[in-house]
């Protein structure tokens, strides 16, 4: 059974912007998921080691798929501590996107109202 947890982060307000991109790097096991965004997962097992090059390559073409190729659209990256989703930042950086945020999910939910779907 699943549990839905709703999280009204009224602090500073503002909905999640048809502009931008929101991207939970987390994997599924790491406590559900920012509803508003789109789950791709950076690395298979983060904690052991990072993302392998083949995982980079397969995180990098999602994220083109995502944004329909426009690199100067602007993404934001979600993970529990900010350490995988600066990581997923810098190397969407290299790969040629210019507006791309790094972001706690707690401090997403602070700035945005979003709902929280925690993992069976």
């Amino acid at each position: 059974m699943r549990k839905f947890i709703l999280v009204l982060a009224l602090l500073l307000g503002g909905a999640v912007h048809a502009q931008q991109v929101v991207v939970d790097v987390r994997a599924e096991r790491d406590v559900g998921r920012a509803v508003e965004a789109s789950r791709i997962q950076f690395g298979a097992d983060y904690w052991n080691g990072g993302a392998t090059s083949d995982e980079a390559e397969t995180f990098i073409r999602a994220v083109v798929d995502l944004v329909g190729g426009n690199k100067e659209k602007p993404v934001i990256l979600l993970c529990n501590a900010g350490v995988r989703s600066r990581e997923a930042q810098l190397l969407l950086e290299l790969s040629g996107f210019n507006k791309v945020k790094a972001m706690r999910v707690a401090e997403f939910l602070e700035s945005q109202q979003v709902a929280f779907q925690a993992s069976p």
